[in-house]
């Protein structure tokens, strides 16, 4: 008897060590669609996705996703019809809805992409003025409006970054803006290596973003979910891990099925 209930003991000092094997709880996420970092097509949702998870799984949390539209995902979520969104940048008007996790879940910088053959150099706004620039339907390009508005540069927009690529190969743009992760996903996924190796961007960044998870103060311990994913991000973070899935998704290994970065 003394035996077994030694045993007990030792067995329920070690429980908290493998806080995965049991969830204490799931979640419903609503998500968009953004390669690399999101996308129903990618391993594991895509990389922002798959970050989240494991945050979550390190703190016993297990995460289900849907995918849809950005604005129908951003209103399930400030509705509560799901308990939280990714991924999101900060500003005033969420916060009054969400709660933001501590810290991001993925920082995009956007770049100018241009031919290699086009000799593009930038430092200054003047730097950009008499070229010719592509854009994406629905996109907000901050620098480039303006400049748009006092009638020093031209934006010819299109459907998507996609086609922005091509119009670049056939020369009908010469430069435009775009999240430089995304954009090389682009590349790799649409066009061919002798296409690729036409095009380069410029090392200077416009726009450097962090996208974060927010939380709905509409869901149920909204307060003790942020905290767990803030704990479960953290770990992640520090062991290394994090860094690991980024560079995966560099290398275009979200794509492989088989990948278990």
């Amino acid at each position: 008897m003394k035996k077994l209930s030694t045993g007990i003991l030792f067995a329920l000092l070690l429980y908290p060590s493998f806080p995965t094997l049991a969830p204490l709880h799931s979640l419903i996420l609503s998500n968009g669609e953004w390669e690399p970092y999101l996308s129903v097509n990618l391993k594991h949702g895509g990389v922002a996705s798959h970050i989240v998870s494991e945050a979550f799984k390190l703190q016993g949390i297990e995460v289900h996703y849907q995918f849809f539209p950005w604005k129908r995902a951003y209103l399930l979520a400030e509705l509560g019809e799901v308990d939280g969104s990714l991924i999101w940048s900060y500003n005033d008007n969420r916060a009054q809805q969400f709660l933001y996790s501590a810290d991001f879940v993925i920082e995009g910088t956007s770049v100018f992409f241009h031919l290699k053959s086009f000799a593009f150099d930038w430092h200054k706004p003047q730097d950009l003025y008499g070229v010719k620039f592509g854009g994406a339907a629905g996109y907000k390009y901050q620098l480039l409006e303006k400049l748009e508005r006092q009638k020093l540069i031209t934006i010819d927009r299109s459907k998507s970054d996609r086609s922005n690529f091509a119009r670049l190969l056939r020369g009908y743009i010469q430069v435009f803006q775009l999240d430089k992760a995304a954009g090389y996903y682009l590349l790799q996924q649409y066009f061919n290596p002798n296409e690729i190796a036409q095009i380069t961007h410029h090392p200077k960044s416009v726009t450097s973003d962090r996208y974060y998870l927010i939380i709905s103060k509409q869901t149920p311990n909204a307060q003790q979910l942020i905290a767990k994913f803030n704990r479960g991000l953290s770990q992640l973070k520090q062991s290394g891990r994090y860094q690991h899935m980024l560079q995966a998704s560099l290398d275009g290994q979200y794509m492989d099925t088989d990948m278990e970065p």
